[in-house]
């Protein structure tokens, strides 16, 4: 009897660690490819061969984005399919308004060697006068 309370518990243990232990393993990750504007911009000017991705709308892209963005539409029905055709052999920073997009697309670019978010957003990096284009 005794040995079975024992095991039990173990496995109780281990249900409720292992949850906690993914979770700390996917926000490590995710820490690492979620940028300060600082730290985005410094990253884009360390890899000149990135695919530097806009996921706002493209009124929102018109209106001001990165030198040398592409605009990927989040909410576009064909987002997923428009991410296949980036090179995944080359490094791809994303970016949106705020970092709300962004963060959530970041599960779309797993192909993707590297990847780095802006997880403040361009409006973040316009407020800190940092080079925008406008259309």
């Amino acid at each position: 009897m005794e040995v079975s309370r024992r095991s039990n518990f173990l496995r109780l243990g281990l249900l409720l660690f292992l949850p906690l232990w993914l979770a700390h393993c996917s926000t490590a990750q995710n820490s690492e490819q979620r940028l300060s504007v600082e730290a985005f911009a410094t990253k884009l000017e360390a890899l000149p061969q990135t695919q530097l991705i806009d996921i706002r709308t493209p009124a929102e892209f018109a209106a001001g984005h990165l030198p040398g963005a592409v605009n990927i539409d989040y909410f576009a029905s064909d987002f997923a399919a428009q991410v296949a055709k980036l090179d995944p052999g080359r490094p791809v920073m994303i970016y949106c308004a705020t970092g709300n997009r962004s963060g959530r697309a970041l599960g779309q670019f797993q192909a993707f060697a590297q990847v780095y978010e802006m997880r403040q957003g361009f409006n973040m990096w316009a407020a800190q006068g940092l080079p925008v284009v406008k259309k």
